[in-house]
């Protein structure tokens, strides 16, 4: 004997949106998959280490706020006595 039922199933996603921490612009969406990875969009993370410890920063950039952040960046350290390193 066979018996038929409907069951209504839900399924949770989870959803990432990126926003550019310079201008607020939407970046773009992506959708963890079962292994929890999703696509970043804008990732910029920079490190440097003064003495024994290490800094670092992550942030989300259009291409044109992270141009700007790392003008501004330079000129800061610049301005810390910092110099460019012949390579």
């Amino acid at each position: 004997m066979e018996k038929t039922k409907t069951v209504i199933t839900t399924i949770e996603r989870i959803e990432h949106k990126f926003y550019c921490d310079g201008c607020g612009k939407h970046l773009g969406t992506s959708r963890e998959d079962d292994s929890r990875f999703f696509e970043k969009f804008g990732h910029y993370t920079n490190h440097i280490r003064i003495g024994e410890e290490w800094y670092y920063v992550e942030k989300n950039f259009c291409d044109e706020c992270e141009e700007k952040y790392l003008v501004e960046l330079e000129e800061a350290l610049k301005n810390f006595g910092f110099r460019r390193v012949a390579v």
